[in-house]
Order: structure tokens, then sequence, then C-alpha cells
């Protein structure tokens, strides 16, 4: 973690998922039905510190954490009120 976001926008589709020359494009979606959503991310603030993965697992208050679960990815993993008091806590943002 080096840095918070939040999200800028409302969900809409990926336009790259109807493009046929697009790493990304997804046969089965239309325009009608997309397959895929996406939303804006925007900058909040920089933390003092990296808070590793190694961290993370390290802190007793972040077990329960997302990201520490089989099959999560580490860009895209929610983080509770609760896991983020945790991390922010020691940071000066």
């Amino acid at each position: 973690v080096y840095g918070i976001a939040k999200v800028a926008s409302a969900p809409y589709p990926d336009p790259t998922q109807f493009d046929s020359g697009s790493d990304y494009f997804e046969p089965r979606a239309t325009k009608e039905k997309p397959v895929w959503y996406l939303v804006d991310i925007a900058f909040v603030s920089k933390l003092k510190e990296p808070v590793t993965l190694k961290d993370i697992r390290a802190n007793s208050r972040l077990r329960a954490m997302a990201i520490l679960q089989p099959g999560s990815r580490l860009s895209i993993t929610p983080v509770s009120p609760e896991h983020f008091t945790a991390i922010s806590a020691s940071q000066v943002l």
C-alpha cells in the first residue's frame, strides 16, 4: 500500500470490451448487456511509508483482510473501514 485513492465515478461499461482490436475484447458483450464495468479512481494522498504485504500479514488486526484470502488479486481488493484505520493509524496522510 503506497497511498490512498477514492472512487471518483459511478460504474460504467468498459469500452475496451466492445473493441475487437483490444486485448480486453469480450465477444459476449453487447452495448445492451455489457460484461465488464469500470470506475474512475482519483488520488487522495501518499502514505508516509509503504505498507507491504509482509507488514499486513504480520499485523493481527489485518488477518481478515481480503488481500490475504485465497484467490485475491493484489490490485483490486476492498478494504473495510476497520482495516483502513489500522493501516493508516501510523501514517501521516
